[in-house]
């Protein structure tokens, strides 16, 4: 058993059921009202899943590690071929899963390391969890890493039974070894995520006895460490050497990097002139990184406050879920050196739901061992951290796919259907970068046989400069597939400080038009040195 309830701990289970109906309610209702598919990389799963629907073989999607790698789109496949539905609809089995699987994970966790005031830690951290913006994100953007997270989520709570107590311990080591092995198959990043927990478990096995030595203490050890921690080290060897080619790349630029030969790869950044930043520098920052460091400085310091107190029964359960935190806090100076091999947002996602269970765990169930004095200026400050956290969550831009001020990430119908009619009726048009990129219609890009329709390829190109710094009569493209919103997406947010509208009327025909978007197409270039200012 995964958990056995304690009979003297109140009732959770109204409130453990509210708290996953809210996730998988928000998540689900989020990825399936749009029109298309949100953000930027899930319609291109989905065209790879509907390959591997109509074939009905993992080769015919032909796309490198996922190839080998293949657990999510098997799962979204499965999904497909069971439900009846479209690929792009049945791929909410990973809202769904994510709004189940991260709540109950930690609440068992927060079960696991507490020994007083149990129910209320775990549904507070079910709760923080629930909000954490980036599992919401990557819930209703699913991508790889999204099904990874689950996988984690779950690992971590069976490394916990594994390794505190000789209970069950190889029934949990197999369940151990099964979620090892579909986060090898599921992602890349995982496998480092593991081997990082495992270092520092080690790490502070080893200072945690060196003090307990030298106070004359007897200190628990855990159980299957070793033989669990080798699987590790040997399913990441696997991956990164036969699955993947992520071994090979990495000696390749570190032999570039202290070679001859320069590592730096100069990326040419967009500096528009008729275009701005919807918000201040600083306003920017904090929208885009408040709710991770909400989460992470209480984090920290439940950390440490669990350095400092942790002498009970369950001090290696409490320490297993120390070793998985503080491995994942070493990624984050990683992540913002090197962000091109991973952006610091991935690992914020994978540390959520740990940093959920450290928060509540350290500041709620210490509020039960505080003096009469201080309890309830303890209480007030507990009780406006786990406000904090979960209030600065939802106002983020990670929260929702059109935040206000922020890119709206999917497409309306009259959007949606404006695009159609280009891949019906014209050759080539230009359009916003996400535009241009987003596919509304993911199955209609596969054959029967599994193969890609190259007709629906190459149909949209990107207005960059022509946009954002109003070049379009010198650019002159000759069809133009136009949408009027707030802010636009190229490597960040943008609002035009001109109307392309206004110019295009004057200049183009139209073609097309409906509510969201307008065709629009010319048949010279009367003046090449214009401009659209």
């Amino acid at each position: 058993m995964l958990w056995r309830p304690n009979r003297t701990s109140p009732p959770t289970g109204p409130s453990l059921v509210l708290v996953v109906g809210i996730a998988v309610f928000y998540r689900a209702y989020t990825f399936v009202f749009p029109a298309s598919m949100i953000g930027i990389d899930p319609d291109g799963y989905a065209v790879w899943i509907n390959q591997l629907v109509a074939s009905g073989s993992i080769e015919a999607m032909n796309v490198g590690f996922y190839a080998k790698a293949s657990f999510f789109p098997l799962l979204n496949g499965l999904s497909a071929i069971i439900s009846g539905l479209p690929v792009r609809t049945a791929m909410i089995i990973i809202p769904l899963l994510a709004g189940i699987l991260i709540p109950l994970s930690v609440y068992l966790l927060s079960r696991y390391i507490t020994h007083e005031k149990a129910t209320e830690v775990g549904i507070a951290a079910s709760l923080i969890a629930t909000v954490a913006a980036q599992g919401v994100h990557h819930s209703f953007w699913p991508i790889s890493q999204s099904l990874a997270t689950l996988f984690l989520c779950l690992f971590v709570v069976v490394s916990v039974r594994s390794i505190s107590g000789p209970s069950h311990r190889y029934r949990f080591s197999l369940l151990f070894v099964v979620f090892l092995l579909s986060m090898a198959l599921t992602h890349k990043l995982p496998m480092l995520v593991t081997i990082m927990f495992a270092g520092m478990f080690i790490v502070l096995t080893l200072l945690s006895r060196t003090v307990a030595t030298q106070l004359g203490q007897k200190q628990r050890g855990g159980y299957n460490v070793w033989m669990l921690f080798g699987m590790i080290f040997m399913m990441a060897f696997i991956q990164w050497s036969y699955i993947s080619n992520y071994l090979s790349s990495v000696v390749a630029k570190l032999i570039a990097l202290f070679g001859s030969e320069s590592a730096s790869v100069s990326a040419t950044l967009l500096q528009p002139t008729a275009a701005v930043s919807p918000f201040s520098e600083i306003v920017g920052i904090l929208l885009r990184n408040l709710h991770a460091l909400a989460l992470l400085v209480p984090g920290a310091v439940a950390w440490l406050i669990l350095v400092y107190t942790n002498r009970s029964k369950r001090f290696v359960q409490v320490q297993v879920l120390q070793a998985v935190t503080a491995g994942l806090f070493l990624l984050f100076p990683v992540a913002i050196v090197v962000p091109s091999e991973f952006n610091y947002s991935r690992v914020t996602l994978f540390i959520e739901p740990f940093l959920a269970v450290l928060i509540a765990a350290a500041f709620i169930d210490q509020s039960g061992r505080s003096r009469k004095l201080l309890a309830r200026a303890w209480s007030m400050m507990v009780i406006s951290i786990l406000m904090f956290v979960v209030v600065t969550q939802p106002i983020t831009v990670e929260a929702a796919p059109d935040f206000p001020g922020s890119p709206r990430m999917y497409l309306t119908s009259e959007e949606v259907a404006a695009k159609e009619f280009g891949h019906q009726h014209m050759d080539n048009s230009a359009t916003d970068p996400y535009y241009a990129g987003e596919q509304p219609f993911p199955d209609q890009h596969v054959t029967a046989s599994g193969v890609l329709d190259t007709t629906r390829e190459n149909r949209y190109t990107s207005l960059n400069s022509a946009l954002y710094n109003a070049t379009l009569l010198s650019d002159c493209p000759p069809d133009i597939l136009y949408r009027q919103i707030d802010v636009y997406r190229f490597q960040g947010p943008w609002r035009l400080t001109w109307d392309p509208k206004s110019v295009l009327d004057t200049h183009y025909n139209r073609i097309y038009t409906n509510h969201g978007a307008k065709h629009y197409s010319r048949v010279r270039c009367v003046n090449s040195n214009s401009s659209a200012n």
